[in-house]
């Protein structure tokens, strides 16, 4: 990312004290009265309260708010000594990283150094995060990956609309970057300092079929017909929400549209999959078929953090269950092998689950490097990386063998969930990070598909 901080933040702020008389912006619902106001709502707001309404539930909004996020950060700096730096603000604050607000502070000497980094308390155009300046000042991507773009020090904003109105606060300018997936690829694809893939998330559209024939801005910016700013033409804009999966998991007065926020993911979800079952008497297979419908794949994002899984429920003719997957323990963790993840390890071999584990190979490149790899936690950790992912496109096949179970009558429930963390990763980042303990209970699990068999053994 480059763009000279004082002269970026300078532009703003002339942007933002135009005394021209405006015309007064519509009403909309207003956020909590204690949450902080946003630069977008004290400057932007005034001609463009729609757009502003929308954005301030959005996840770009958020993050620099999350308390998943701010946790991470805090162990990162400590366990990377300060190396991990502006890695994760370059994207979350881009406004806060160039001005050299989110600086990594040393305190102390040796390993008795304590490294911090401010990601609070910042100042407004900071702590808006993925802000209306941020992405309509953008100029060029430079590369599609780990916020490689540049960003105009001037008062223009950018957008797609080929004819803008004139305006009394700033000018207006088209720019195509806008109608094109890369200004949203910049972000949306990670690499860790170990060169390990982490988000592919612009990648796997580009190789799907979808590259060319529907955008990140078709799904996620879905159109209306509205106005561009307060007193402007009626034409078609784009709705600024930017609906994904990860909703905020704050206190539900501390940030905007939790409630909406939550039903919109789920919808997104439910639109992105369906999932289908039978069952194959000869082989004693229940077969499933998983469709994934999006434009990249499933998961996507953070698949390190994501899960996506299915829960399987055999009853008998009597109701009892005769065989169970994707059930949890009593910590509400996923049944793995690996004991630092679950209390009850191994005890779900047909376990189906969709995402990524990141390793940490103890000498990578040697022949055995697979077998002394350990599954981590945290992206600065792995020199390695394994995906189970669905393609965009793709339809999975994965079936359950039933065979141990005795003859009779049953019925199978099956399920397509998924969730944003997995609850042992926010116990950790609750022992070490200081994460409250209440963030857990605010993760929701999403059934994506559902679908029943009956079947007779």
């Amino acid at each position: 990312m480059r763009f000279p901080a004082l002269a970026l933040l300078s532009a703003i702020a002339v942007a933002c004290s135009n005394d021209t008389p405006r015309r007064a912006a519509p009403a909309v619902a207003a956020p909590a009265p204690d949450a902080p106001v946003t630069a977008a709502e004290q400057y932007c707001a005034e001609c463009h309260p729609q757009h502003v309404a929308e954005w301030r539930t959005s996840s770009h909004a958020y993050a620099l708010h999350d308390p998943v996020f701010v946790a991470m950060v805090g162990v990162g700096q400590q366990e990377t000594k300060g190396a991990l730096g502006d890695f994760c603000a370059q994207c979350h604050t881009p406004l806060g990283h160039v001005a050299g607000e989110t600086a990594v502070r040393a305190d102390g000497q040796g390993d008795a150094a304590t490294y911090t980094q401010p990601i609070t308390g910042l100042s407004q155009n900071a702590m808006d995060g993925v802000s209306c300046v941020v992405c309509h000042s953008m100029t060029k991507v430079n590369g599609d990956v780990n916020a490689e773009f540049d960003m105009a020090t001037d008062t223009v904003r950018r957008g797609p609309i080929s004819d803008p109105d004139v305006s009394p606060a700033h000018a207006s300018a088209y720019s195509g970057l806008f109608e094109d997936t890369h200004v949203c690829g910049t972000c949306h694809v990670v690499v860790n300092p170990k060169n390990v893939l982490l988000e592919a998330t612009h990648i796997e559209w580009e190789e799907s079929t979808f590259a060319g024939l529907k955008t990140c801005q078709d799904c996620h910016m879905p159109t209306y017909e509205g106005v561009a700013a307060v007193g402007h033409r009626k034409r078609t804009v784009h709705e600024h929400r930017f609906v994904g999966v990860d909703v905020s998991l704050l206190p539900e007065s501390d940030f905007p549209g939790y409630d909406d926020g939550r039903a919109r993911a789920e919808e997104l979800l439910k639109s992105s999959a369906t999932l289908g079952a039978s069952f194959d008497a000869p082989s004693t297979k229940l077969e499933l078929e998983i469709k994934n419908l999006a434009g990249h794949a499933l998961p996507s994002g953070a698949v390190a953090d994501r899960q996506m899984w299915v829960e399987l429920v055999v009853t008998d003719a009597s109701g009892n269950v005769a065989l169970e997957s994707g059930t949890l323990d009593e910590n509400g963790d996923l049944r793995v092998d690996d004991p630092l993840r679950t209390t009850r390890p191994g005890s779900d071999p047909q376990l189906l689950l969709y995402g990524q584990v990141m390793l940490l190979e103890a000498n990578p490149g040697a022949p055995d490097a697979g077998a002394t790899a350990r599954p981590v936690d945290f992206l600065w950790e792995p020199n390695a990386a394994r995906s189970n992912l669905i393609k965009p496109g793709a339809t999975d096949r994965p079936s359950f063998d039933l065979s141990a179970l005795p003859a009779g009558s049953y019925t199978a429930s099956v399920r397509l969930l998924f969730r944003s963390f997995p609850p042992h990763v926010l116990r950790r980042l609750e022992a070490i990070g200081g994460l409250d303990p209440a963030v857990k209970g605010r993760v929701p699990t999403v059934e994506m598909a559902a679908t029943n068999v009956s079947f007779v053994l």
